[in-house]
């Protein structure tokens, strides 16, 4: 089977072009919404983000922090959070995002939240949760005293978040127009790629084409974009009785995020950047299947591999990034295709992983995901300048086309668009007449008078007839070579073509030059081809041809030319 690749191409870039459009509209709508949102409740003032909260100590000391706040890990946290604004207003609450503890919510002495971990929990951490603490009325306290027992002491610190504090369901539109930006994107680019990838697979099984680099790449975003949703407080909100699945789901896809990566820079590397390539992938492998046996038999948890997660992200991303800038492109033919887009997802795996290894345990995900639209707006970038040098390639192939089916000299159609055009009339079931004209002399005239005036001869006559093309639509004329011109006129047997011979033949006869005093000639011969008859159309133009030189032998060089001296 043939295949047009470059349609290929452009459809499947339409797509990308289609889908960031897309994803576009629905940013610009997505901002609206939030800034709407945002607007309403900020103007009614249902809801705030403390900036502040107290840390009750062992000693009876408060210490007051700025949120967020890192601190140094404790078994046990205890928060004094101010709620004197809201305590005793209808369906107050307070939202936070914390990770492997348990909580208990204190007001007037009493208990009013608990979430406690199950002892057969599969995540004995309990993973992360989105805690939403609805306010009692008639609460008599200012404060409201919150107990984090942490559950996972290899943590080296913990973050104690922002805290929101307001009407709940405000509060709740809140935290999801805050997050709106990561949701849209996220899911937008997850269909894209997924959309992309069915594709690439349908086109493969279809032309068994076998090329996989966007399916790959397709897989890098997808699991990029799926880390992402399980970063947010929406995600543990709307799916609290699935925590164990999103915390699941979050470190898969840290560990397995680079191996697609590999894969796709695998393609025509050196043997030795292979054999390290292949090598990443194996220990990355090897790390995910660790991690899983040791969560699924509750040894260890996923968090306590974060720090290896990183370190592999961190070598990957360097290994990657020094097979961009030292492979020979003669070598890696492939190179620009495919790297460009590996080499900035390198970049935004490489610095939160550094970061977390150096400093902290937060992963800057808002400047991961900027660095990978950049990659999708480089590839976007991409699709117009390969459709812009398409489009460039098609205007100039056009051009030389028109050009190689047209005469240089006479611009009238030449020899290989008369055999386009024969094609076309056995196809269509054309009848008309063939018409065989030859210009009387021309070689006397070249060899006497210089080929200037020959080909002035030879314009001449084609003028004539691109005068009656132009005035009569049944007409197609052509230029064979030479002095030979061939006319197509459609039309039936009944037409009598002697009037129009005649006129041919007289108007030739008023070519002059100032070099030359003669009277100029043509010799014409016609035959009528019906396509309903069992007629081959090229024994009609030999035909034609016979007339023509039928008439041609009428005429010697003698009894046609006579000068004005004579």
């Amino acid at each position: 089977m043939v295949i047009d690749m470059e349609d290929t191409k452009l459809f499947r870039q339409f797509l990308n072009v289609v889908f960031f459009l897309l994803f576009l509209l629905l940013f610009i709508v997505g901002i609206g919404i939030n800034g709407y949102l945002e607007n309403r409740t900020n103007k009614e003032e249902s809801w705030e983000l403390l900036s502040k909260c107290k840390i009750m100590h062992d000693n009876g000391k408060d210490e007051v922090i700025n949120l967020p706040k890192f601190i140094e890990n404790n078994d046990k946290l205890i928060l004094k959070i101010d709620i004197s604004k809201y305590k005793n207003k209808p369906n107050a609450c307070i939202s936070m995002f914390l990770s492997y503890c348990e909580v208990n919510v204190y007001a007037d002495g009493k208990i009013i939240y608990s979430r406690n971990i199950p002892d057969d929990a599969l995540i004995p951490s309990g993973a992360s949760a989105a805690i939403l603490i609805e306010l009692p009325e008639n609460i008599k306290s200012n404060y409201m005293i919150m107990q984090i027992d942490l559950k996972l002491s290899s943590v080296k610190y913990t973050r104690i978040p922002e805290i929101h504090i307001g009407n709940k369901s405000d509060l709740i539109i809140s935290r999801f127009t805050s997050e709106f930006f990561l949701i849209v994107t996220s899911l937008i680019l997850i269909f894209v790629f997924i959309v992309m990838s069915v594709w690439n697979l349908y086109r493969n099984l279809k032309f068994k084409i076998y090329e996989y680099n966007m399916i790959y790449i397709s897989m890098v975003g997808i699991i990029v974009s799926i880390y992402f949703l399980t970063q947010l407080w929406t995600t543990y909100y709307l799916f609290d009785f699935a925590y164990e699945a999103i915390y699941f789901l979050e470190y898969t896809a840290l560990s397995f995020v680079a191996i697609p990566a590999l894969v796709v820079a695998n393609i025509n590397l050196t043997k030795k950047m292979k054999k390290i390539n292949n090598l990443l992938m194996v220990v990355f492998i090897f790390n995910i299947s660790i991690q899983y046996i040791v969560v699924l038999l509750r040894i260890s948890e996923f968090r306590n591999f974060l720090f290896v997660d990183h370190a592999l992200l961190a070598t990957t991303s360097i290994f990657l990034i020094i097979t961009y800038f030292s492979t020979d492109e003669s070598t890696y033919k492939n190179k620009r295709k495919v790297t460009n887009f590996i080499f900035i997802v390198s970049i935004s795996f490489l610095v939160p992983s550094l970061y977390y290894l150096i400093y902290t345990n937060v992963l800057l995900y808002k400047l991961v995901i900027i660095l990978i639209l950049v990659a999708v707006g480089g590839e976007i970038n991409k699709v117009f300048n390969h459709y812009r040098r398409i489009e460039k390639e098609s205007v100039k192939n056009k051009f030389f086309e028109e050009m190689a089916l047209k005469d240089a000299l006479t611009d009238m159609p030449n020899r290989r668009s008369y055999d386009r055009f024969e094609n076309e009339i056995k196809e269509k079931n054309i009848s008309g007449w063939v018409i065989s004209i030859d210009l009387n002399d021309l070689k006397y005239v070249n060899d006497t008078y210089g080929h200037n005036v020959g080909d002035d001869m030879i314009i001449y006559f084609s003028d004539i007839i691109k005068k009656e093309v132009l005035v009569n639509p049944y007409l197609t004329m052509f230029r064979m070579g030479g002095d030979e011109f061939l006319v197509f006129w459609q039309a039936t047997r009944k037409l009598d073509l002697n009037e129009w011979v005649n006129k041919m033949k007289f108007e030739f006869k008023s070519f002059s030059n100032s070099f030359i005093d003669f009277q100029a000639t043509v010799s014409i011969g016609y035959e009528y081809y019906d396509s309903d008859k069992n007629i081959n159309f090229i024994d009609v133009c030999k035909e034609a041809d016979k007339k023509m030189y039928d008439d041609k032998s009428k005429y010697k060089i003698n009894s046609r030319w006579r000068t004005k001296y004579e």
